[in-house]
């Protein structure tokens, strides 16, 4: 599927899945740089 513009769509399962993950791994592992990834591709979906 081609998108119009940048951003991911809320269309794309995908997309939310990978940053449920990351969002997971924070208070599994306490590492901030899952916390820190997961709030930059939030900023990506629009």
């Amino acid at each position: 599927m081609v998108h119009g513009n940048a951003n991911w769509s809320h269309g794309n399962w995908f997309c939310g899945f990978w940053v449920g993950l990351l969002l997971a791994s924070y208070p599994h592992t306490r590492d901030e740089k899952f916390l820190a990834l997961a709030r930059e591709r939030m900023l990506l979906v629009e």
